[in-house]
């Protein structure tokens, strides 16, 4: 019926796919509809996750939504110190500050949070405010994909693929993208496929690859094209 904190919390499901499908260009126009009827967590999210919506904004709401946060934050709510972290590394209305943003991660990861673990596991790998060490990064990313959290999931899936901080194992890289792909996360349905086309890790399969990547195609994935266009 248009409630705007429904709205809002059915943004943040189908971002995080939590129950339902990874859809992200549904949760942002969600949360924009959320906002437009008043809703700052909403905005919140906006700004944490659209460039395009935070490029613009008037600082007056940047700084409402800043405020909002900080008041769960100081509560202990680890959505709210995720947010906050994310504030200080992208510099919403505040100085950037990778250490900073890091330092909020950890309380909202220390919590349980599994979009706040990942988010540090990022900042593990990379070396991004912290000393870079890839054993705490698929940690990390563990902890967050057993939560179900599908962006995990894909993240230590290339850590396999790879072969940074685990052993490397095609064959497991696979059943975690499978994961992530079936909760309808674009990269993994690209990740998949590319898994499919060159019998990566499963026996290669080219109407699966063309399948998964037709899927994450039609979520926008421009690489996933390219590589339909060899085919």
């Amino acid at each position: 019926q248009g409630n705007p904190d429904a709205l809002c919390e059915l943004g943040v499901c189908l971002w995080d796919g939590r129950g339902v499908h990874v859809n992200q260009v549904e949760a942002k126009a969600l949360w924009r509809e959320a906002s437009s009827k008043g809703s700052v967590e909403a905005a919140g999210h906006l700004a944490q996750r659209d460039p395009d919506y935070r490029a613009p904004a008037d600082p007056a709401v940047i700084e409402a939504i800043l405020t909002r946060w900080r008041e769960r934050a100081a509560k202990s709510h680890a959505d709210a110190q995720h947010f906050i972290g994310l504030s200080y590394d992208f510099g919403i209305g505040v100085t950037q500050d990778h250490a900073e943003a890091a330092r909020w991660y950890q309380l909202a990861a220390d919590q349980g949070c599994a979009a706040a673990q990942r988010t540090l596991g990022l900042c593990y790998k990379h070396g991004k405010g912290v000393a870079q060490d890839y054993d705490k990064a698929v940690q990390l990313y563990r902890f967050a994909a057993e939560s179900g959290d599908a962006a995990a999931q894909n993240n230590l899936g290339t850590c396999y693929v790879d072969g940074t901080g685990v052993p490397k194992d095609d064959a497991e890289a696979v059943r975690l993208y499978q994961l992530s792909a079936q909760q309808g996360t674009t990269v993994a349905m690209y990740n998949l496929g590319k898994c499919y086309k060159s019998g990566y890790g499963v026996e290669k399969d080219l109407a699966k690859a063309k399948w998964w990547l037709t899927l994450s195609v039609e979520q926008g994935h421009a690489d996933a094209q390219r590589l339909l266009d060899q085919f």
